[in-house]
């Protein structure tokens, strides 16, 4: 019996694939417990469907994952810190970059932002942004020593 395949099943096959086994299995253990269902024209048409909407909306994704990415590669980040004789005070954290981006229309999660740990230095930086799909964008940051008065 041909079966399509509605999840991995070790040995067996992986999700989507049209496969051919002994009708027992399919019938007592494969179909009852939701792992495939009969393949049949007008099924294997419908998950062929599916999969190409599916598809499209993911290249739709990535495309509009590009544009941000090529928004942030455009964008720096200016930001200060007080510094003395001993140091600097506070740092620049992800969620400052995030209210950065809000401010030029990118709204993203702090979880997206790579950064190890606070900026607490002055320096150039350049800061990974994961965006999904394998897409990501270099925000590059500015940091200055603010002048004390």
């Amino acid at each position: 019996m041909k079966i399509l395949l509605l999840t991995d099943v070790e040995k067996l096959g992986k999700k989507g694939e049209v496969v051919e086994v002994r009708d027992g299995y399919a019938r007592n253990y494969l179909i009852p417990k939701g792992l495939a269902i009969q393949a049949t024209p007008s099924v294997i048409k419908h998950f062929q469907d599916i999969n190409r909407i599916k598809e499209e909306v993911k290249q739709k994704r990535i495309i509009k994952l590009q544009t941000i990415a090529e928004k942030i590669n455009r964008l720096t980040y200016k930001a200060s810190l007080k510094g003395g004789k001993e140091g600097y005070f506070g740092s620049i954290t992800d969620e400052e970059i995030v209210e950065f981006l809000k401010s030029k229309g990118i709204n993203i999660d702090k979880k997206q932002i790579e950064l190890d740990e606070p900026i607490r230095t002055p320096g150039v930086y350049d800061i990974k942004i994961a965006l999904g799909e394998g897409i990501s964008g270099i925000l590059k940051v500015w940091v200055v020593k603010k002048e004390e008065k």
